[in-house]
């Protein structure tokens, strides 16, 4: 089941076309997580835990994360 994910053929996964990486990256859509916004979701993820008796509650999808992330910077 890995040889597609070692090949570097994973079902959804596209890479983008030559106009498109020549663009900045938030004309692509990305959203960037600076290091703040890992520590963000860390202490998130940790205070999601600590009442469950457990040192964490993983984020599980991207948006969770992302908006994590960006909290931190929206407040600063």
């Amino acid at each position: 089941m890995a040889e597609p994910a070692v090949a570097g053929a994973l079902i959804g996964a596209r890479q983008p076309r030559a106009d498109e990486r020549r663009k900045p990256e938030g004309e692509r859509g990305v959203r960037r997580v600076v290091h703040t916004g890992w520590l963000s979701i860390d202490a998130l993820e940790r205070s999601r835990g600590e009442p469950l008796g457990r040192p964490r509650v993983k984020l599980v999808t991207w948006d969770e994360l992302l908006d994590a992330a960006e909290a931190v910077a929206a407040e600063t």
